[in-house]
């Protein structure tokens, strides 16, 4: 069976529900299987997932005293089981024994589908091993060896498939704790009682954004005070745009969870070297990017100098003139 892309499989699958920071229970690395799910969910995760531990376990449901700890520490989303199905069992066990919920406070996955996957009151999303197909295979090459001796075995690598049942969900669904407490989803973004922001769990950045093309609908709203800029947080939207007149640390400290856009003022503005200067000014004032009205030209200018930028074709009162009004 092909083990790596199971693992790769797992990744893409926490990638597509939208989680960001996640746990791994690894096997034995002396045998090669776990070894290979690693490094396959190793390699599809670095480029979207941050994987906040990792710790190797044997195969027993009774989890070792440090992937307890890991798990009751509440600092992740989604929890890959890689050294199988009992491994991600014993996780949920301490999961709910700890008093929360799989999946809404933690997605687990894990990696067989062995048969009480699928009868658990939260049936488990792992990868299916084909039994099935893994016997027929051994024995056609078993009479094969039996017909001619001589003949070499070769390397016959079967394909993972993916099972999605109800221990696996998307990231807003779900929440997360640390030492800090309790905390709430807001835009996806954990903060604390007090309303900041955790330093262990990042909020979105551009990489992120494009990670998330074609997988997950992003919302966006633009405010224009601290207050708007809090209720929006706590309402779960993920992107605010704020004029650049209404730019300000307070309204930036108000929603510390969510991705700002500042916006350069179309008028106020002539030379590249001027929308220059205002992108870095907000960028330095904590600005997760810019927008602007200005031509395609000055936006790639932008771009080429790491200012992340989305350009502004919309309703732009200045300009209706062209358009006879909108």
């Amino acid at each position: 069976m092909d083990h790596c892309n199971g693992g790769e499989l797992i990744a893409e699958h926490a990638i597509a529900l939208g989680h960001r920071r996640v746990g791994l229970l690894s096997g034995p690395q002396t045998v090669e299987s776990a070894r290979l799910r690693r490094k396959g969910f190793i390699s599809a995760a670095r480029a979207s997932l941050d994987i906040a531990w990792e710790i190797e376990v044997p195969f027993d449901r009774n989890l070792p005293e440090p992937a307890r700890e890991a798990i009751k520490r509440r600092d992740v989303s989604f929890i890959f089981a890689a050294a199988n199905d009992m491994i991600a069992l014993g996780a949920i066990q301490v999961i709910e024994q700890a008093g929360w919920r799989v999946p809404e406070d933690i997605s687990v996955v894990g990696f067989d589908d062995i048969p009480w996957a699928s009868v658990l009151t939260t049936s488990l999303t792992t990868v299916a091993q084909p039994l099935a197909a893994l016997g027929e295979q051994a024995v056609r090459m078993l009479e094969a060896r039996i017909a001619d001796p001589s003949r070499k075995f070769s390397d016959v690598v079967l394909p993972a498939r993916l099972v999605v049942r109800k221990s696996s969900a998307a990231y807003p669904n779900s929440t997360i704790r640390n030492d800090r407490g309790p905390v709430v989803r807001m835009s996806g973004h954990p903060v604390d009682q007090r309303g900041l922001p955790m330093e262990s769990i990042a909020k979105l950045t551009v990489a992120d954004i494009r990670a998330l093309k074609g997988t997950r609908q992003l919302t966006e709203i633009m405010v224009r005070t601290p207050d708007e800029a809090a209720a929006c947080q706590a309402a779960g939207i993920d992107l605010l745009m704020v004029p650049g007149a209404h730019w300000s640390q307070d309204i930036r400290a108000a929603a510390p969870g969510c991705f700002m856009i500042a916006g350069i003022r179309f008028g106020q503005h002539v030379t590249e070297e001027d929308y220059l200067r205002a992108g870095f000014r907000f960028l330095q004032d904590d600005a997760d990017a810019c927008y602007c009205a200005a031509s395609n030209r000055v936006v790639a200018r932008l771009a080429e100098e790491a200012i992340p930028v989305v350009g502004h074709l919309g309703l732009v009162p200045v300009k209706r003139t062209w358009t006879g009004g909108y």
